[in-house]
């Protein structure tokens, strides 16, 4: 009953006093072999999960009952978790334990927006382990341009084109490459995400089985509970040819992660809010990285970043990067450094003419994690 509960609870409604804050029991199967389930809607989201171990005894008030669900998960928190037995008169719901019994009163099932139909449209396009999808999700998001979602919805979601996971909100590209997708075509936006990766965070490393149509996304469980998701109208927008996670930097910098995150936070507070810019240089190339900042009184501050490691793409013709280094902004770096694993970061330069970009790929559990810095110019 409990993980019922939980696994169904992100698309319940939060607001309002309408249907979509209720969850809906429903008894559904042939007479005698009703199965007893869990589902909840709020407009966006909609999931479903069976109880497990139920015995459907009395359907003669009908099969289908709600109940609110803040008031519900309050009297769960305060209930032990063991046998349920639910009853329903046509108007109240009676739910029984061990502990004692409590009534909460139903709205008319009948105004609960089944979705049935949605499912049969549906096809079985990949299986992946439900955590490295909540991950590949959770990362992604960060990268949406949540501050611009009306100006450029299309940009408010992540999609996967080609067998990547893309985000963008154009200071910073991401893709990912999760094992198992490639045949997908997933596209969520960002306030849907915290939702999804929350219901896949309880399967942890259980396999979910992902399901599409044009108009529909589902992730099902092995059990058959189900969270669903209607697609996005805005697509996102084609990018062009984007660096694969395997290709090969000009140059790769192998630097402490937590170093860089203190000169940020050392130099950061001396700059204009509204000066993004942070430069890197390396006028020795066996030496430290300089790291600096133009402060408000129009001087550039600088501090010094070892480089633990140094690989060239050709080492027979080493790449050179110009004196004045270049420029990137520093909140998606931030961002960056906050989500990766390792303790070193590795920080790929790309020279292409005058100008060029950063990038940063790392792999988790077999999955490849990459984010492009497009350089920015001094002035």
């Amino acid at each position: 009953f409990m993980s019922a509960i939980e696994f169904t609870s992100p698309s319940l409604g939060s607001s309002g006093v309408d249907i979509s804050t209720h969850f809906l029991f429903r008894a559904s199967g042939d007479p005698g072999k009703e199965v007893l389930e869990v589902l909840t809607y709020n407009n966006r989201l909609f999931s479903a999960a069976p109880l497990r171990a139920v015995e459907v005894v009395n359907t003669d008030h009908g099969k289908a009952c709600t109940v609110e669900g803040k008031r519900l998960l309050k009297w769960l928190a305060a209930t032990p978790d063991s046998l349920f037995e639910v009853m329903y008169d046509g108007s109240t719901v009676e739910i029984l334990t061990q502990k004692g019994s409590m009534d909460f009163q139903s709205l008319d099932p009948s105004k609960f927006p089944f979705w049935d139909k949605r499912l049969k449209e549906v096809k079985s396009v990949s299986k992946v382990t439900a955590s490295r999808l909540a991950n590949a999700l959770d990362y992604a998001k960060a990268f949406n341009a949540v501050d611009k979602a009306t100006a450029t919805p299309e940009l408010c979601v992540s999609e996967i084109q080609g067998g990547r996971l893309f985000a963008s909100d154009k200071r910073a590209v991401t893709t990912i490459r999760v094992v198992g997708l490639e045949q997908s075509t997933l596209r969520v936006h960002f306030n849907d995400c915290g939702a999804i990766t929350k219901a896949l965070a309880v399967e942890k490393d259980n396999e979910v089985e992902v399901l599409e149509s044009p108009e529909t996304m589902v992730f099902r469980r092995l059990d058959g509970a189900y969270l669903g998701n209607g697609r996005f109208r805005s697509q996102f927008p084609p990018l062009g040819k984007v660096p694969d996670e395997s290709d090969k930097d000009s140059l790769l910098w192998e630097i402490p992660k937590a170093e860089l995150l203190l000169i940020m936070d050392f130099l950061i507070p001396g700059a204009d809010e509204n000066d993004a810019r942070i430069r890197f240089c390396r006028p020795d190339p066996d030496g430290p990285v300089h790291v600096s900042m133009v402060a408000m009184s129009g001087r550039e501050k600088k501090l010094n970043l070892p480089v633990l490691l140094t690989e060239h793409e050709n080492p027979g013709k080493p790449a050179v990067l110009s004196d004045n280094g270049f420029i990137i902004p520093h909140e998606p770096l931030r961002k960056v450094i906050a989500a990766w694993h390792g303790e070193n970061l590795r920080m790929g330069v790309n020279i292409k003419g005058v100008t060029g970009f950063t990038r940063f790929v790392e792999e988790r559990a077999g999955d490849m994690y990459q984010t492009i810095l497009m350089w920015l110019r001094a002035s």
